[in-house]
């Protein structure tokens, strides 16, 4: 423990809490960062528990790139279902390119859609 408490106060450049009597005190950058953390505390556990995803009340955007037949034979049936159970949910469509899997890994879309079959090599 004592430890942690060493690397915190490098990071924060302040001892955060002083001994005072049997006790000890946060000192005025401690109570920020204290301040800070239960705020952010609550969003960190539910970002790592993993919220549950209620439509309803989402005003989500989901980027989607997908080609030409996978937006004719797809989006149709998806915006219906979309529209039914999210109304303010957002989808935004791209045209499929080259680079498709790099963005959905770089976080730039959300997912990439395609109809046509897989060929095997």
């Amino acid at each position: 423990m004592s430890r942690a408490l060493e690397r915190l106060r490098e990071m924060f450049g302040d001892v955060l809490l002083v001994r005072s009597g049997r006790a000890y005190e946060r000192t005025v950058r401690g109570e920020r960062v204290l301040r800070e953390l239960e705020s952010l505390m609550p969003r960190l556990e539910a970002m790592v528990r993993g919220e549950s995803f209620a439509p309803e009340g989402s005003h989500e955007r989901f980027r989607v790139a997908m080609t030409d037949h996978a937006a004719a034979m797809l989006m149709p049936p998806l915006l219906r279902r979309v529209r039914a159970a999210a109304t303010n949910v957002k989808v935004e469509v791209s045209v499929w390119h080259s680079h498709v899997y790099e963005d959905v890994t770089a976080g730039r879309l959300d997912t990439a859609l395609s109809a046509e079959a897989r060929r095997r090599p």
